[in-house]
């Protein structure tokens, strides 16, 4: 579509002096005029419409339906049948686009924060270059989200938990369990470390069985790794320890 629009405005057929000299000379009939006219209408519209998918300007977006709805009118007035239909199915595409976009959906997380919002167009930016991009795989996440879950609440912890989306679903099943565990947490200075241990290891089994955190093996002495970690056993010292087996191969490294 780029390279097709960069096309479109290079080509001399298409500015408004050629079109206006050649009507003059009579070398060009109204049809004609028209149908160019809107060609180039549509380039600049498709032109925006990137731009605002790398940028997620608003007012570019706003552009691009002034000027589909301005074409759309002249391609009604001029009983144009094809350039019309073009026309008010490219307006619905940016109009659908406009509602579900990655930009709209990731807006409430900014909450007017200059920091946040950085980084989300950051994110954004990145995501496009990817294969397929972020703007595609998130908008399958929505659709998926919103046809399996009709409640608002759920799909807003879903939205916002922002890992593996088989992940997100685990821990929306665990959700009273999960919570059962934090409040347990919530006289974690008063406790021993052995109630400490216990509490974590709980909270680890469940970490560790998540698509994206689990090691491709848990070694069967984890819990001990735990109980190491939490007396401030430092990992150079757990690593020297021939009781403890590590998670990778490699000495240095648990």
């Amino acid at each position: 579509a780029r390279l097709i629009t960069l096309e479109a405005f290079t080509k001399d057929a298409l500015t408004d002096q050629t079109i206006t000299d050649e009507l003059v000379k009579g070398t060009l009939d109204d049809d004609e005029a028209i149908s160019r006219i809107l060609y180039y209408s549509l380039c600049r519209a498709v032109s925006f419409y990137l731009e605002y998918i790398k940028t997620g300007e608003r007012q570019i977006l706003e552009r691009v339906f002034h000027i589909i709805y301005d074409s759309v009118a002249v391609a009604r007035d001029s009983q144009f049948v094809d350039w019309w239909w073009w026309l008010f199915c490219l307006r619905f595409l940016f109009e659908e686009y406009s509602k579900t976009s990655l930009w709209r959906q990731v807006k409430p997380f900014a909450n007017n924060d200059d920091t946040a919002e950085k980084i989300i167009k950051k994110y954004i930016r990145c995501g496009l270059r990817e294969a397929p991009p972020i703007i595609e795989i998130l908008r399958s996440r929505i659709r998926y989200i919103r046809s399996r879950y009709p409640q608002p609440t759920i799909r807003r912890r879903l939205y916002k938990l922002g890992m593996a989306l088989s992940d997100c679903e685990t821990i929306e099943t665990h959700r009273e369990e999960l919570f059962e565990l934090f409040n347990e947490a919530l006289s974690w200075n008063d406790w021993s470390d052995e109630k400490r241990f216990d509490l974590l290891l709980r909270i680890s089994q469940f970490i560790l069985e998540l698509n994206g955190i689990r090691p491709k093996e848990v070694p069967e002495q984890w819990p001990r790794i735990l109980s190491c970690w939490l007396k401030g056993i430092s990992t150079i010292k757990m690593v020297e320890s021939d009781e403890i087996k590590s998670f990778t191969n490699d000495p240095t490294t648990l």
